[in-house]
């Protein structure tokens, strides 16, 4: 079992939509390929803090990187106008699948 403190497991789980045993898994397979490590929490000692190593922080990086290179390139093709359209559009539809997922949670 993976030891990251219940809080930040269940509020990742809720955020993301995913059981808590998929956040743990999903850090774990991390924590192996040495993107993220888990350190005592100073506040409770039962629980873990995951933290970036440095191997973490360079991904991240490069994926911000990525990121604005997409934008960027795609500003180029919509132009700001759609591309803002396009990001309210997608919004919208995340919305709507985090509602149908909230109501099918609820019993």
């Amino acid at each position: 079992m993976v030891s990251v403190a219940s809080r930040a497991v269940d509020g990742s789980g809720k955020r993301l939509a995913v059981s808590r045993q998929a956040v743990a898994q999903a850090v774990a397979a991390l924590e192996r390929h040495d993107y993220v490590s888990r350190v005592p929490d100073p506040v409770d000692a039962r629980a873990r803090v995951i933290e970036l190593t440095p191997r973490g922080r360079q991904a991240l990086r490069v994926m911000r990187s990525n990121a604005i290179d997409v934008e960027e390139r795609w500003t180029q093709i919509l132009g700001q106008r759609r591309l803002a359209d396009l990001r309210k559009s997608l919004q919208l539809l995340l919305a709507a699948s985090d509602a149908e997922a909230t109501d099918a949670a609820s019993p």
